[in-house]
């Protein structure tokens, strides 16, 4: 019997995020929700990091007593 396996491995670099961009905010400036939010330009891109700053967003305006809000996040190369 042949007990040999091939094991393949792919290795993808993380994109770096270059801007943050906020449509649509009346109640926090860009330069609040980044240092709240705690964002970088060195941070990597990936689903779950775009879910996280998702998340943070939405709990930041429902915590500051807007608890009707929608956030969602797109990713513009």
């Amino acid at each position: 019997s042949n007990n040999k396996i091939n094991l393949i491995v792919t290795v993808e670099e993380f994109r770096i995020i270059d801007n943050y961009e906020f449509r649509g905010t009346r109640h926090f400036d860009r330069t609040t929700l980044i240092e709240k939010l705690h964002l970088g330009k060195t941070d990597h891109l990936d689903e779950e990091r775009v879910a996280r700053i998702v998340h943070d967003l939405k709990k930041l305006y429902i915590d500051a007593n807007y608890l009707n809000v929608h956030v969602a996040a797109s990713v513009e190369a």
